[in-house]
């Protein structure tokens, strides 16, 4: 299993953009992008973020995603995010009544990067490896994207997402906030 940086010019050479979307909205429901769509993804989220956002492949087909965002990063886009909202109003229903939403405002850990997306697809590619190498494989990524700037890595999962919870768990993440909807983990590196 291994990980390539999104803008690495023979990733984008593929353009993957849209399959990276479709991907990410297919693997995680209910995300914002899924809401507010391909052009918010691409334009607010994608250019904004490539240094933070790396990818596996199986024969062109996209198997795993790993992003982070700083909390600089992250600001940005739900600025963007509320900006966006008030040129089309009829998403903010959508925002609005969905009461989850308001429990994500959760104080984080100061000086760590956000594991922002993680998902593992199982295909042919990943069945040959162990679950015990894959976390190996993420850890080390984590550990190379961290370079001396951070901490550790933190994340912000549902707490009716249990295989969030397993993963993190397994992984040895401490439990540093939690709230009705909304566990945040962290580990240092």
């Amino acid at each position: 299993m291994k990980f390539y940086k999104f803008s690495n010019k023979k990733v984008l050479k593929k353009n993957l953009n849209k399959k990276l979307f479709f991907f990410l909205c297919d693997n995680i429901k209910g995300s914002i992008f899924q809401l507010l769509g391909y052009d918010f993804f691409l334009n607010f989220y994608l250019k904004n973020n490539l240094d933070y956002i790396y990818i596996s492949t199986n024969k062109s087909n996209l198997v795993s995603l790993v992003s982070y965002i700083t909390i600089k990063k992250e600001k940005e886009l739900k600025k963007n995010i509320f900006f966006y909202l008030l040129k089309k109003p009829w998403l903010i229903l959508s925002v609005f009544f969905n009461i989850s939403n308001y429990f994500k405002l959760i104080k984080t850990p100061s000086n760590y990067l956000q594991l922002f997306h993680l998902i593992i697809i199982k295909s042919k590619l990943n069945k040959k490896i162990t679950k015990k190498q894959k976390y190996n494989f993420i850890n080390n990524l984590h550990k190379k994207i961290l370079q001396k700037k951070f901490k550790g890595i933190y994340a912000v999962h549902k707490n009716n997402n249990i295989s969030a919870s397993k993963y993190y768990k397994n992984n040895r993440y401490i439990l540093f906030r939690k709230n009705l909807f909304f566990s945040v983990v962290f580990k240092n590196f």
